[in-house]
């Protein structure tokens, strides 16, 4: 036989009890009592509103709620704070109510709104990401596409917060586990291990932060991650490694802060570790490790390992004295290829004094020098250009011809004053005025070329 409920109960549950004896059950203990009052359609508000914090699903699934906000469209608002935050973290909140709650100006109340799972999406994508992010970035009901710009974003807490979201799929934790990168997104990899292309393709196409990462992944092939796409730290740091390749850093990063980059000095604290990468020059030429000199341990200055290109002996010296990690012992290598990791015996200091930086081209090569347009004839001081024969990346000999200077009455070939390898140029079809840049050479000096073939 089931049990009866109690009189105060069936007293408290009736629509047609008087407001006045409504009243007087709410001093009731009885916890039967008290949620039967609120879901009770007849409650008048001063009844409903002091059982809020206790039974706030009830009060959500009352139809008395519905007629409230009929006249009184700004009552959610108003609510005090224990009452409007047991509503906006209550499971039972009908969709259709949460945008009268989300007026509320309780900073807890809304982030309350942004971290339940029953938001609606629009709600949560919309006022809720604007004035809440950090709790939106965590609720499992958000878009996907939302849940990845989260993740990609440049601010440690909020991309961590959205780490943390328990509909990230299990695959993308499995590339970033697969990329080196933590399951909280918030440090550089100690290592970056092989990976196959897919995985640098996707990390290179993702948000800010992913890309950020991809730019000082050492094997990224070129051409995958344009500068501009960068945020201005990182931008920096992949233009001169598309540029010259070897000696890379996250000195860079540290440079980058000295000119006031926030993102990069927040992106370096939080991975720690100051580290230098030596990579294999972006040559069109083959380059073999010949031998390593010192792979345990170098001084600044000291020779690490020569190199092979052309038939031209490169020794490699140490920008820092540090442990050496050797990644590649020998034979060819790609470029962009890392072949070795620089720990400092002493960690940069980022404020008191600047952090010396080595030249970012090949160890021991000059500095790159920019070839003008040379005097053409006494009437013209500019021409077009047309037919290059030579493209960033390639070897040159002295005199070897360049591009043809096109002139109104003639064409005139323009030879190379210097050897050396090709950096940038100007476009095909440019028009370049006497004294103009034609393009940029890094010079070989005349005892390296006489040492080739040990």
């Amino acid at each position: 036989m089931t049990e009866q409920p109690a009189p105060e109960v069936l007293l408290a549950r009736d629509p047609a009890t008087t407001p006045e004896t409504l009243k007087a059950l709410l001093s009731s203990t009885d916890p039967e009592v008290r949620r039967a009052l609120a879901g009770n359609p007849g409650a008048p508000w001063g009844v409903l509103l002091p059982l809020i914090p206790e039974f706030p699903d009830t009060v959500w699934s009352n139809l008395a709620l519905d007629l409230l906000l009929l006249e009184q469209p700004g009552l959610l608002a108003r609510l005090p704070g224990a009452a409007a935050l047991a509503l906006a973290s209550s499971r039972g909140m009908p969709g259709r109510l949460a945008p009268f709650l989300a007026e509320h100006r309780g900073s807890k109340v809304l982030a309350a709104l942004g971290k339940n799972p029953v938001t609606p999406r629009e709600l949560l994508e919309g006022k809720l990401r604007r004035e809440v992010p950090l709790m939106v970035a965590q609720n499992p009901s958000i878009s996907p596409g939302l849940l990845r710009e989260f993740l990609g974003e440049m601010s440690d807490e909020l991309r961590r917060a959205a780490a943390s979201n328990p509909s990230v799929p299990a695959e993308w934790r499995r590339r970033w586990s697969r990329l080196g990168l933590s399951g909280d997104l918030g440090a550089l990899p100690d290592r970056w291990p092989p990976v196959p292309d897919e995985d640098l393709e996707w990390l290179a196409g993702e948000g800010p932060w992913f890309r950020a990462c991809a730019s000082l992944y050492p094997v990224l092939p070129a051409g995958w991650l344009p500068p501009e796409t960068l945020p201005p730290p990182f931008r920096e740091l992949t233009s001169l490694r598309l540029r010259y390749g070897g000696w890379l850093a996250e000195g860079l990063l540290a440079r980058a802060r000295q000119q006031n980059h926030p993102d990069a000095g927040n992106f370096l604290e939080d991975h720690g570790e100051f580290t230098w990468w030596l990579l294999a020059p972006s040559l069109r030429a083959p380059v073999t490790i010949v031998r390593w000199l010192s792979s345990t341990h170098a001084d600044q200055g000291v020779t690490l390992l020569e190199l092979r290109a052309q038939e031209t002996l490169v020794q490699v010296k140490a920008p820092i004295s540090g442990r050496v990690l050797p990644v590649v012992s020998g034979g060819q290598v790609r470029p962009g290829q890392p072949m070795a990791r620089l720990l400092p015996d002493t960690p940069p200091a980022f404020q008191g004094r600047p952090i010396p930086l080595p030249e970012l081209s090949l160890a021991g090569f000059p500095a790159p020098v920019v070839v003008p347009m040379p005097p053409l004839n006494e009437s013209a001081d500019e021409a077009s250009l047309q037919d290059w024969k030579v493209a960033p990346g390639d070897w040159i000999q002295v005199d070897q011809p360049l591009v043809t200077a096109g002139l109104d009455k003639c064409d005139i070939e323009l030879q190379s004053p210097c050897a050396g390898i090709v950096l940038t140029r100007a476009q095909e079809h440019d028009v370049v005025a006497v004294g103009g840049p034609l393009l940029t050479i890094l010079p070989l000096p005349r005892d390296r070329t006489q040492t080739g073939g040990r």
